[in-house]
């Protein structure tokens, strides 16, 4: 009874690794169907497909289930029975899929402390920086979102200017015609290059 065990749980493994690249709903199928024995597994080899099923998690966007994983695996993941370059490799790998569904889940400053986290870690990878700036991008701060709001009432007394102009100016008093053209044309632009500007400074200081 003791062979048996181990030969189970070595057929779960060699199963797992089988699967193609890419059947990411496949991968989550069978981890989750075979759950009870991947634990059996030493560690090694549990690690390695708990790995490949964050992987296919991250792909399929199953944001939630990918955090409840990650919480156990990062820690796992450095423990003393994983090779220390494979340890790492995971331990950057959950760290970033955990901050991809962090964005996903629009909780921006969470995922940007794990990215900048990250760069320290490895500042040559790419990646880290490219969603970092996309983490920060979509984090408006309260100074872009006030600036969208004034925007916003521009463009509605544009629309009243507009209205005005239609209804009273063009009919009643033709001789202000132009002054009234000048400050809707003014007002729109105006509120069009706040939007702009705003945005654009924005992005500079992401």
């Amino acid at each position: 009874m003791s062979d048996t065990k181990p030969s189970i749980s070595s057929n779960i493994y060699v199963a797992f690794k089988s699967l193609p690249f890419g059947l990411w709903s496949d991968k989550i199928q069978f981890y989750e169907a075979n759950e009870k024995g991947i634990f059996a597994l030493e560690v090694k080899e549990r690690l390695d497909i708990l790995h490949l099923y964050m992987e296919a998690l991250d792909k399929v966007r199953e944001s939630s289930k990918l955090l409840g994983i990650a919480s156990e695996f990062i820690p796992l993941s450095l423990s003393s029975g994983v090779p220390v370059d494979i340890g790492l490799r995971y331990y950057e790998d959950a760290l970033f899929w955990k901050a991809n569904s962090l964005i996903r889940l629009i909780q921006y400053k969470e995922a940007s402390h794990i990215l900048q986290e990250l760069i320290r870690m490895n500042p040559n990878e790419k990646k880290y920086k490219d969603k970092l700036l996309l983490c920060l991008f979509y984090d408006k701060p309260k100074w872009l979102q006030y600036s969208k709001a004034l925007s916003i009432l521009l463009f509605l007394i544009t629309a009243a200017v507009i209205l005005v102009e239609i209804l009273i100016v063009k009919t009643f008093y033709y001789q202000y015609l132009e002054l009234v053209e000048g400050v809707r044309i003014a007002l729109f632009v105006l509120a069009l290059s706040l939007v702009g500007i705003m945005e654009f400074v924005h992005f500079l200081l992401c």
